[in-house]
């Protein structure tokens, strides 16, 4: 996701090695069309696109959620730039009002350029300590990740992340019937629109918290997302379809 400005950073030395390498290249795969931006040095580069896709063995038709409460789910490495801090904020405001709305978080502490993993775990603990039906599952996968995914319904990615590309996590998470919310940041709003979910203001608490208020109080917009990202993804982001693509370009 941050090709462009990598090359325009590294030493004179190493960008020259770089750009003769890149010139040999015939032809580029990228995940969105807005990507091929990325390479705008190397005008005579043919760039294909090709979307990320969901594993098969998220394909299922029993997709049944709880109707007389909310599960909201985060499943991504937990780093400060993903959003969780400003995500755990969030969920607090929601606690003083609703009752009914249950948060998961999945997956393994990661530094990055604000906080090391240490620091990262030890804030999560202390913070998650202070909210009502929060549970942390660690280290998700197979059975588990796919029933968390089946049972949530809305997937929440509130990043800053600075390479954030174009996450499996959330097309998973379409596949699987939830609504998403995520940030203006990178790629991200070039992947979710208004059918798929709602794009909030990165690092902003306030925003994030406007944006998940939104889906709890209107259950019939919520619904009509979630069955829209089941469709959506089966349309766009099956495997077959990734490999049909790739075939095609190497064939060719």
């Amino acid at each position: 996701a941050d090709f462009y400005s990598f090359l325009h950073s590294v030493p004179k030395i190493y960008k020259k090695l770089l750009i003769k390498s890149y010139n040999k290249i015939d032809t580029s795969i990228v995940l969105l069309d807005k990507m091929k931006d990325e390479f705008k040095d190397f005008p005579e580069m043919n760039i294909e696109v090709v979307n990320n896709f969901y594993d098969k063995s998220l394909e299922t038709d029993e997709i049944k959620k709880e109707q007389n409460s909310i599960h909201i789910l985060y499943l991504s490495n937990i780093i400060k730039s993903k959003g969780i801090f400003e995500l755990l904020e969030a969920i607090k405001e929601i606690n003083k009002t609703y009752d009914n709305v249950f948060l998961h978080i999945a997956g393994g502490f990661v530094k990055d350029e604000f906080m090391n993993e240490k620091e990262v775990e030890n804030k999560f603990n202390e913070e998650i300590k202070l909210i009502k039906n929060a549970e942390y599952h660690g280290k998700v996968f197979g059975e588990k990740k796919l029933n968390l995914l089946k049972e949530s319904h809305i997937f929440v990615l509130p990043s800053y992340y600075s390479a954030e590309a174009f996450p499996i996590s959330i097309i998973e998470a379409m596949r699987l019937g939830n609504a998403i919310i995520t940030t203006n940041h990178n790629y991200l709003p070039y992947i979710i629109n208004d059918k798929n979910g709602i794009v909030v203001k990165k690092r902003d608490t306030d925003s994030l918290l406007e944006g998940i208020l939104y889906l709890i109080k209107d259950k019939s917009k919520l619904q009509k997302i979630q069955e829209h990202n089941i469709v959506y993804a089966k349309e766009n982001f099956s495997e077959e379809k990734y490999l049909n693509k790739l075939k095609e370009i190497i064939i060719s």
